[in-house]
């Protein structure tokens, strides 16, 4: 995995994620126009295709910010993803099906449309379609990654009531997915919800306290409603001007909700420690998602590409859970960051060995507004999925 904590090999993935949403409800008090545009050329080598995938987009963002002085703000924002080229890819929609699947197809749509006030400090209400991230985005995210992203039609309010204290609550109607809004499949499209994110947190010089209850209530696919109860802690064990010692501990469980068929409940665990000298940074962590030969504790809401290697072979947990053990190195020199990440994958119910990943990126950051990454995916299978090695060169241009 790689992880989002300060000081870690998760700011590879930053480089390859770009601009990727706004993380929280407060609002940006300037009002103004934003545009985000991003050239990808994906190639994906998979194991039982016969051809390899060539996935070239321009995905293009336009915004506009509107705000005053009296507390009110709006946004309104457009996505549109562009094949360059041909589609020699499987976009899940263009019936290219001789190739790997590429999650980006071509479509246009509504990326943000909200209004927000947050004239009450300190609460700040927001209403409308938006970009949602909590924590790290483990089990709530925006999949900024792909070109096309994730957003929901919620309502959401946020009260700050001192730097320490921080309440975030959210109600969820409906997850705008993907694949685009015009995709022939209506469930990739978007799922209507009944979903209710509670996430709390506590900040002091040790560390931050984070307890969450996310009850993910899915009209579209009610068998998969369920609740997720957690808590996550990130710590500061030593810090110094040179060097830090960071580490976090989280556990959770989950259960059935709703209609939700899960039988019993499943656990998740992560555990991880960072260490960080000058421009070096180290991880080594585990994360274990469980299951029992029969189900697991899934996370459909998350950035999944965010964890369990970048090659995506992990996207819906397996029926006899995945434990994923990982070592990540980084280094950042100014505009230059490298990155490399290994993993291990097993199954947390008969300790199957799924397979190994390693994971490598460099990004540039040329000015302010423009930056450019090169990452490779490499995932050699054992007893899960095929062999896939999938290579990303990207262009950014952010204003």
């Amino acid at each position: 995995m790689k992880p989002w904590a300060v000081n870690t090999p998760r700011a590879a993935f930053a480089l390859l994620l770009g601009a990727a949403g706004c993380a929280s409800a407060h609002a940006d008090t300037a009002s103004g126009p934003q545009l985000d545009v991003r050239y990808r050329l994906e190639q994906v080598d998979q194991g039982g295709f016969a051809r390899d995938a060539n996935a070239s987009t321009v995905r293009t963002r336009l915004g506009y910010r509107f705000a005053d002085h009296s507390g009110w703000s709006a946004l309104v924002s457009l996505q549109d993803n562009r094949v360059a080229g041909n589609d020699l890819y499987n976009s899940t929609r263009n019936g290219q099906t001789d190739y790997p699947v590429v999650s980006d197809p071509a479509d246009t749509g509504l990326d943000q449309a909200y209004v927000e006030y947050h004239g009450w400090q300190p609460l700040d209400l927001r209403v409308g379609r938006q970009v949602i991230k909590l924590d790290n985005d483990r089990f709530v995210g925006n999949v900024g990654f792909r070109q096309l992203e994730q957003s929901f039609d919620a309502a959401r309010a946020t009260w700050t009531p001192s730097a320490a204290w921080r309440v975030d609550y959210a109600y969820l109607t409906r997850v705008n997915r993907i694949f685009g809004a015009h995709h022939p499949d209506p469930l990739h499209a978007r799922q209507n919800l009944d979903t209710h994110l509670l996430n709390v947190s506590w900040k002091q010089a040790a560390g931050t306290l984070v307890g969450y209850a996310y009850l993910i209530g899915n009209q579209s696919l009610p068998a998969s409603s369920h609740r997720d109860l957690g808590l996550r802690w990130l710590g500061h064990a030593a810090h110094s001007q040179d060097w830090s010692l960071d580490y976090t501990l989280e556990a959770a469980r989950q259960h059935a909700w709703k209609r939700g068929t899960l039988q019993g409940s499943r656990s998740y665990l992560h555990a991880e420690l960072a260490l960080g000298l000058r421009a070096w940074h180290w991880t080594l962590g585990q994360e274990r998602l469980q299951g029992n030969g029969t189900s697991a504790l899934q996370t459909p809401l998350a950035t999944l590409h965010a964890f369990n290697g970048w090659a995506d072979r992990f996207l819906a947990t397996p029926a006899d859970g995945l434990a994923d053990s990982y070592l990540g190195v980084s280094w950042k020199a100014r505009a230059l960051s490298v990155a490399a990440t290994a993993h291990r994958f097993a199954a947390t119910h008969t300790s199957t060995h799924y397979g190994n990943e390693l994971d490598l990126s460099a990004g540039l950051a040329i000015d302010r507004h423009f930056s450019t990454s090169l990452a490779l995916a490499d995932y050699r299978a054992d007893h899960y999925a095929s062999d896939t090695r999938i290579v990303w060169f990207t262009v950014q241009y952010t204003l």
